[in-house]
């Protein structure tokens, strides 16, 4: 397992050297707090052109800027959203809901 996490860090260290990635930051909905969040820099928050291609800020899947949705989840330091595939949008709702869902129950008890 070591070997495996130094492998997984040498190579994510190499990426952020090379300007492949960047480090953003993600709203863990069942920890209430920010965590670290690797991204592809071909993520984006904002184009003029709804065609231009950008990567999901969640999965890195190759998509249109026009077919992207506001992260509920990845953002600035000052809360903006970055661009995600509907996929992921799904996933982050769901993620909100069932963290939603679990608190409101420990609530009631």
């Amino acid at each position: 397992m070591k070997s495996a996490n130094k492998f997984l860090q040498s190579n994510v260290m190499k990426d952020l050297r090379s300007g492949d990635m960047r480090i953003l930051r993600r709203w863990d909905e069942w920890r209430g707090v920010y965590a670290p969040w690797l991204a592809s820099m071909k993520v984006t928050l904002y184009e003029d052109d709804m065609d231009a291609p950008c990567n999901c800020a969640r999965c890195g899947k190759r998509v249109t800027f026009g077919e992207c949705y506001s992260s509920h989840q990845i953002h600035t330091t000052f809360g903006m959203g970055y661009a995600v595939c509907p996929e992921c949008h799904e996933l982050e709702l769901a993620e909100r809901a069932a963290a939603e869902k679990v608190r409101r129950h420990g609530q009631e008890t």
